[in-house]
């Protein structure tokens, strides 16, 4: 979550994600730096995770990613090589409204 809400360029961006990571789970959402060693240790988790998990916690990113209203390239490849990541997959050409529905 912290390299999208790096990307995103606002920290705000991360308060809808942590609200429905918190609802979902229970759980505060952790606090992270983003480095690579976190994140690679996120993705060998997240990729051990089952196929609706997977699909939250893609959503989860999505919510940082369309915070400001505007979904650019970085955003939508990141979340693309996040979820290649993961073994789960989006659409290759996708929208606002599709990121608003998962």
């Amino acid at each position: 979550m912290a390299a999208f809400t790096a990307l995103a360029g606002d920290s705000a961006a991360i308060q809808p994600a942590a609200q429905k990571y918190r609802e979902h789970s229970g759980r505060v959402l952790p606090n992270s730096s983003g480095g690579l060693t976190e994140v690679a240790h996120a993705l060998r988790e997240m990729d051990a995770s089952t196929p609706l998990v997977k699909q939250l916690i893609l959503r989860l990113c999505s919510l940082i990613v369309i915070h400001d209203g505007v979904v650019n390239d970085p955003e939508i490849e990141l979340l693309r090589a996040t979820a290649e990541a993961i073994g789960s997959a989006i659409p290759p050409i996708a929208s606002t409204s599709y990121f608003q529905t998962l």
